[in-house]
């Protein structure tokens, strides 16, 4: 298995709480592989996609808590604290009044990740991988993220 492949379905969870379909994790994967796009390109190129617009940027009403709160339950299956709040939907809300992109403040929340919660996010990832990588542990995940 690649770390691009990894990485990939990374995303798909971190963003759309979904394993890739596998169409668009060839997509991408070729993007990478053949045409030298980094994952933060892809990032880039997904929050454009109207799924990622409907999950964290087209409802007004929603606000910057309920997006970084959807990010959080994408990766951890918990809301986030009120600090997390606090911290995250700055930066989001910077990413957003500035034209920068959310996206990358969202793989910045998962980059984060410590303990319990990077435990579940590379359990989420390693659920998520195409039949024929099943047996990857996630410890293999954790040093793929590192490298």
């Amino acid at each position: 298995m690649s770390s691009t492949t990894f990485e990939i379905e990374k995303l798909y969870i971190e963003f759309f709480n979904r394993p890739a379909d596998p169409g668009g994790l060839q997509f991408y994967s070729d993007a990478v592989n053949n045409k030298g796009l980094t994952i933060t390109d892809i990032a880039h190129a997904m929050e454009q996609s109207a799924e990622y617009k409907q999950n964290f940027t087209s409802t007004p009403t929603w606000g910057l808590d309920a997006a970084v709160d959807r990010a959080f339950m994408n990766m951890f299956d918990h809301h986030a604290s009120s600090a997390q709040l606090d911290y995250w939907g700055q930066k989001f809300g910077n990413a957003l009044f500035f034209n920068g992109h959310s996206s990358d403040v969202i793989m910045q929340i998962a980059d984060s990740a410590t303990g319990a919660d990077l435990q579940h996010l590379m359990q989420k990832v390693t659920n998520a991988l195409p039949a024929q990588l099943v047996g990857v542990h996630t410890a293999d995940m954790a040093e793929i993220l590192i490298a």
